[in-house]
């Protein structure tokens, strides 16, 4: 590859970021990409909720179990 032809990420513009190439959209826009990030995190958290709400009615189950005499 030629010294001339070869460009580092520097070198790139914003309007090279965002170019059209024939009707194909090369890279995603930073909003997107922050629209995924916070998608992630509020999907990770509501799993950690759930995971949390479902250990503290496991041990409710176990605690009535071991009230009855049933364990």
């Amino acid at each position: 590859m030629l010294a001339s032809t070869s460009r580092t990420e520097e070198s790139i513009t914003e309007d090279d970021k965002r170019r059209n190439y024939g009707g194909v959209y090369v890279g995603l826009p930073s909003e997107a990409v922050n629209m995924v990030s916070n998608q992630t995190k509020t999907v990770r958290k509501k799993e950690s909720n759930i995971m949390t709400i479902i250990k503290s009615l496991l041990i409710k189950i176990w605690m009535e179990f071991l009230l009855r005499g049933i364990l």
